[in-house]
């Protein structure tokens, strides 16, 4: 399969390539479905802009836009259905857009994002290249691409501080203002200086899309629901705003403590744009939600529309500026108060349309939240804007025969040699990272490091080997696992000894594995929030992390805790502890979180109860300090006056 792919690409490009120096003469008639088409695709109306396009190219509507806009639609249901049929088309209609115009810079660069989707990141490699070459290498979208490719390929040997500083030049350099077509901005949330600008004009862009065609009526405010203290048909609607309501880590880590919210006296809403299957997640939120309501498939001004009917208080969009993402429905601002959680962990960068972000004053500091157009919406110290997942969930399956065999296998090696685990996806690894982690194996003779295997197939599994026999580690030192239930997983990971994070892409549901496992984590603590998620669970989990500033800090601490266990000596590093101390310290802590007890060496990071609590107190504050801001008084407070004047969204306060 791939090999016909990489034929068919050669064709176009050779094809190109021979034409990009041809001047293509466009259709200077203004075709008008075909403009509708672009005008309603833009607003996230795409179900009506897709009958449009197909009818326009019917037509004879030959421009460019046409195929290339049909084809991100494909793409999109490629990546949502896995349907190769669907990338095949995308493909196809993409190459039919570059026939019509070969300079086109979308057609390229949407070509290039979708051998990238197909992780077929050479052939895309050479796309960007052309489309760098035609349109000058200041092109932003094609070093975007580029940056992309060379990170998974793991041929990029400048570090990301010094290609940060080529892209950010770049779009000085540039006379136009896509800069959020340098990077898509889920993929610059580790550059500190470029990713809040990519942000900032992907969502000044949405929102230009969105209020495109926009009925008069329904702009510039919506009404705000009222609310009143009373419980029943009166509690505080909160709304969980997702795509992800399926086995993924937002679900996961959300969904234990959905029950102790509703304990609190909060209406619990789930308004999805989730893939429509039939899956076992889906039920769970059905069934501890109040209400799923599914609008997967209603454009940006009517989720606005129907989330402000349901008469929502809160709306946490737990999505944010990813790949698939309907975020563009805040601009119409229909619930009181907006706040982004866990999704995107970066400010969304839309002004005042979002009140608030969810988080701990680990994984945003105080003196980082300035840098948020967002208010920070504090959880209480001792907590982490990451949750606890110990409630049963639908792949806390039983072990199957193969998979306990494979736990034994491992219980053998981790007999005879000290683990280091790092089981994050493969888009979290760069050949920095490996060579760091490879540094570390070499100086700790005894140890391996075990891995995920998601990698793609066999020729990916030689590009991270072979960084490490460069190293001068031998390969058989690194252990790539399959991927098996969430019981099983656990059960490996008790077997480890340290757990590596990422970085700067720290991790997440991986690492609340690790430490509800007992296994320490090491973490790099980075200067923007995605690099500071394990941080923030150390923070939670005293007993069970090293928190390091520095790569130099890494290595030396890892080494420290491989050469000391099992001696009971305390590494070199000021304020750690040998591992095998840690293990249980750990061990111990979760085990009284989960016994529900407070204090001491109790994890607080095991307390759902906890966090669920804090979390309802933390909605219902945001919501009466929206109210008094808006001009109206509490009746049920002495602190304000009756004199205010009424401010007409009509929000009526909470205790």
């Amino acid at each position: 399969m791939c090999s016909r792919w990489s034929a068919r690409v050669q064709l176009v490009l050779i094809t190109l390539s021979s034409l990009c120096m041809l001047s293509c003469q466009q259709d200077s008639n203004a075709m008008a479905d075909c403009a509708k088409a672009v005008a309603l695709h833009n607003a996230g109306r795409v179900e009506e802009a897709f009958s449009l396009y197909w009818k326009a190219v019917n037509a004879g509507a030959d421009h460019y836009l046409c195929y290339s806009n049909l084809g991100a639609i494909y793409a999109d249901l490629a990546d949502r259905n896995g349907a190769r049929s669907d990338a095949t088309t995308a493909y196809d209609l993409y190459s039919r857009a570059l026939l019509l115009d070969p300079t086109a810079q979308l057609p390229l660069h949407n070509l290039g994002a979708l051998l990238s989707r197909l992780d077929m990141f050479d052939l895309a490699r050479q796309v960007y290249t052309l489309q760098s070459r035609v349109h000058g290498r200041s092109s932003l979208s094609a070093l975007g691409g580029l940056l992309v490719c060379a990170e998974e390929l793991l041929l990029l040997d400048t570090t990301r501080q010094h290609m940060e500083s080529r892209l950010v030049a770049a779009m000085h350099a540039s006379s136009d203002n896509n800069s959020d077509q340098i990077l898509h901005p889920f993929h610059a949330l580790a550059y500190s200086k470029l990713g809040p600008i990519i942000t900032r004009e992907h969502s000044r862009r949405v929102e230009a899309r969105v209020r495109a065609l926009s009925r008069p009526q329904l702009a510039p405010t919506w009404l705000l629901p009222p609310c009143s203290r009373s419980r029943g048909a009166g509690r505080l609607a909160v709304g969980l705003f997702s795509g992800d309501f399926r086995p993924h880590p937002v679900t996961k880590l959300v969904y234990p403590v959905l029950s102790v919210v509703k304990q609190e006296g909060v209406k619990l809403q789930c308004f999805s744009f989730t893939p429509s299957i039939t899956d076992a997640y889906i039920e769970l939120m059905m069934t501890v939600c109040d209400e799923y309501v599914d609008v997967e498939m209603k454009g940006d001004e009517e989720i606005a529309a129907t989330i402000n009917e349901r008469k929502t208080h809160v709306l946490l969009d737990l999505s944010g500026w990813t790949e698939v993402s309907r975020t563009g429905a805040l601009f119409f601002q229909p619930a009181a108060v907006q706040v982004t959680y866990m999704g995107f962990l970066a400010s969304l960068r839309m002004g005042n349309v979002v009140d608030f972000i969810l988080t701990d004053r680990i994984a945003v500091t105080p003196e980082m939240s300035s840098t948020f157009d967002e208010r920070m919406m504090y959880l209480p110290a001792g907590l982490s804007y990451l949750l606890p997942s110990f409630s049963s969930l639908p792949d806390a399956t039983p072990p199957t025969q193969d998979e306990v065999a494979h736990v034994e296998m491992l219980r053998n090696r981790g007999e005879k040699r000290f683990i280091f685990v790092s089981l994050n996806r493969h888009t979290k690894l760069h050949r920095h990272l490996l060579e760091v982690w490879a540094r570390i194996l070499r100086r700790s003779p005894s140890s391996e490091l075990w891995l995920l295997d998601s990698m793609r197939g066999n020729e990916e599994k030689g590009r991270v080997w072979g960084v490490f026999e460069r190293e001068g580690v031998d390969k058989e030192r690194v252990l790539f696992l399959p991927r098996v239930s969430a019981t099983t997983n656990a059960e490996r990971l008790r077997l480890a000894h340290l757990y590596l994070d990422t970085f700067p892409y720290s991790g997440g549901a991986t690492a609340v594995d690790a430490l509800m496992s007992s296994v320490p984590v090491l973490t790099l603590a980075g200067e923007v929030m995605i690099a500071r998620s394990s941080a923030s669970l150390g923070h939670a989990c005293e007993g069970g992390s090293m928190v390091v500033r520095s790569v130099a800090e890494y290595e030396d601490a890892a080494a420290a805790a491989a050469r000391t266990a099992k001696s009971g000596t305390k590494p070199s590093a000021s304020g750690d502890r040998a591992v095998d101390v840690m293990k249980v310290v750990l061990n111990d802590g979760v085990a009284k979180g989960r016994e529900g007890k407070r204090g001491g060496d109790a994890c607080p990071l095991t307390s759902s109860r906890d966090w669920g609590r804090a979390f309802a107190r933390l909605v219902k504050t945001a919501f009466n300090l929206k109210w008094a801001e808006q001009g109206r008084t509490t009746s049920t407070s002495k602190r304000h006056t009756n004199k205010q004047k009424r401010f007409h969204h009509g929000l009526t306060p909470l205790d």
